[in-house]
């Protein structure tokens, strides 16, 4: 009995990780975080930098802040990315006040690069959305990593550099 019991355990369990597995790769994980397949799809400012990028990743962080204050907070997506990849970046676009594009620094030496574009879009209901599209030269295992990485850490270090600057300002 009590080996039936381990076996039922072990099935629920493994079938619970596969569903959730399909579920979170299914989404677009770690390739898409808070972006609609239609959204991925949608042309960016730096896009043609690297046309062909073998490797793309798109964020979006929804936020109860108005679009002018969020807008001032994108000079910070470049110091969280570069503090998350170790890497230096150049400003190669920028519409102000809410579409920045940065280049990695340095690709010859570290063997890949990358694009990254972030923008600041007001929403219908109020809300306000910064949008991140990573875009890399190469899909090496490195470079998976890092999407991978930055597809739970970003976003969560963007919504606390967003909470810790609007406390600020106040």
């Amino acid at each position: 009995m009590r080996s039936s019991s381990k076996k039922k355990l072990v099935c629920s369990t493994v079938g619970i990780a596969g569903l959730t597995s399909v579920a979170l790769f299914g989404s677009g994980f770690p390739g898409r975080t808070g972006v609609t397949k239609a959204d991925a799809f949608l042309s960016l400012p730096g896009d043609l930098l690297i046309p062909q990028a073998p490797l793309v990743a798109d964020r979006a962080v929804q936020t109860n802040v108005k679009a002018e204050r969020l807008s001032e907070l994108l000079p910070v997506v470049e110091s969280v990315y570069q503090h998350a990849w170790a890497r230096q970046f150049e400003l190669v676009y920028e519409q102000v006040p809410d579409v920045l594009v940065w280049r990695t620094v340095g690709d010859d030496v570290c063997g890949w690069g990358a694009t990254l574009s972030a923008s600041v879009d007001a929403s219908v209901d109020g809300t306000s959305i910064l949008r991140i599209r990573e875009r890399f030269t190469t899909a090496s295992r490195k470079t998976r990593q890092l999407r991978l990485m930055t597809a739970v850490v970003v976003p969560l270090q963007m919504r606390q550099v967003v909470r810790e600057n609007l406390r600020a300002k106040r």
